[in-house]
């Protein structure tokens, strides 16, 4: 089985959409991790300055980047309803 994905612009996001997050690619909305793992620099929300590890399960905030990895997100708010935005 392979997945097919398609570049759409973040206004057209909807929870439960799953979304590919690429290394030094921003995070779009808020989201749990469902796939894959990475790190994840959250200074814009938190003021701490070294990368937050992110794994399966864990959250993801909108606007965040992330430094490494590649991660797959399921969409828990929609952007206008994001933790950041």
């Amino acid at each position: 089985m392979s997945a097919q994905t398609t570049e759409i612009p973040v206004e057209l996001l909807e929870v439960k959409d799953y979304v590919m997050v690429n290394p030094g690619g921003a995070v779009p909305t808020d989201g749990t991790v469902v796939m894959g793992r990475g790190m994840c620099n959250e200074s814009m929300l938190t003021g701490e300055a070294m990368p937050i590890s992110k794994d399966i399960g864990m959250k993801v905030f909108g606007g965040t980047i992330l430094m490494q990895g590649t991660i797959i997100l399921r969409v828990t708010k929609t952007s206008e309803n994001a933790t950041f935005n």
